[in-house]
């Protein structure tokens, strides 16, 4: 009986240290950024009716929550591209991609989610996000080869 106590003890300590340690994510752009966003792009021409590959960056100090923020993010339609690593080994960036078509409205519905995902795995920062056409997937650089360039 004393070890279910202690386990339920510990279980709840767990919960609420979750909790407690959640907080906005930093870089998070707002709606209205978003929607000037997607006017700049579809002023230089890009058609936004076209698949893209979305790239998200997200960093962070401690390596496992990135890795496994990637796994969920990856059972919602993302790839992992890279994970990469400063000289120092104290700060991560984590960048993932989903080849989609999106208006403003769904990639800031898009993004409130990931963030819900990455809130509930304790990363800190978004660093941005980045296109480029649906065909380059196969282009894109491994993580090895990005993680030398730092």
């Amino acid at each position: 009986m004393l070890k279910i106590k202690q386990f339920s003890a510990l279980a709840l300590l767990l919960v609420l240290s979750v909790n407690f340690c959640q907080a906005e994510i930093a870089g998070k752009p707002s709606e209205a950024s978003i929607v000037e966003h997607f006017k700049t792009m579809s002023d230089k021409g890009l058609d936004m009716t076209e698949a893209y590959n979305w790239e998200l960056r997200f960093t962070g100090v401690v390596l496992s929550p990135l890795e496994a923020f990637s796994q969920v993010a990856n059972l919602a339609g993302y790839w992992p591209v890279a994970l990469e690593t400063d000289k120092s080994g104290s700060k991560y960036w984590l960048y993932i991609q989903k080849t989609t078509v999106h208006s403003a409205a769904t990639f800031n519905e898009e993004l409130n989610f990931v963030f819900e995902i990455a809130d509930k795995h304790g990363l800190s920062t978004f660093d941005g996000f980045s296109i480029s056409p649906a065909q380059h997937r196969s282009k894109t650089a491994k993580p090895a080869e990005k993680a030398q360039e730092i």
